[in-house]
């Protein structure tokens, strides 16, 4: 399953935006239907039974407004906790290190811009790419 998500189907369904103008779309798309501004998906994990290697294995995604896959992280034993799966992942390296096009947007008039982020529940740390519930 991780292979076909991450060489199969995974570079062909499963993108993050790849340019300025796909995140500017992917955040007002989100603006649009849920009413926050600068957000562009909603990140979670959850475990998948399986029988081998380990008992469980914890699959973090990335959706966007409408649910569709934009990341998927199934590396990891059912044991490792959601913000240590994050922590490790492509998407939090790619966001901390600026390699996927972030736009900044002044949302209040008079303070300072805000840049795209996650949207997660209370274990995911509380970053300025990734907001808590």
């Amino acid at each position: 399953m991780c292979s076909a998500i991450t060489h199969k189907f995974g570079p062909k369904y499963v993108k993050l935006p790849q340019s300025e103008d796909e995140m500017v779309e992917k955040a007002a798309e989100f603006l649009s239907k849920h009413g926050m501004h600068q957000a562009f998906g909603c990140i979670d994990g959850t475990h998948v039974p399986i029988l081998r290697p380990v008992d469980q294995l914890n699959v973090q995604a990335v959706c966007d407004y409408k649910g569709t896959f934009m990341d998927v992280d199934c590396r990891w034993p059912g044991s490792v906790h959601d913000a240590k799966v994050f922590a490790n992942s492509q998407i939090c390296i790619k966001l901390r290190t600026h390699a996927i096009p972030i736009t900044e947007q002044v949302v209040v008039p008079g303070r300072g811009k805000v840049p795209n982020y996650l949207i997660g529940d209370l274990v995911y740390p509380l970053t300025y790419y990734c907001m808590k519930e």
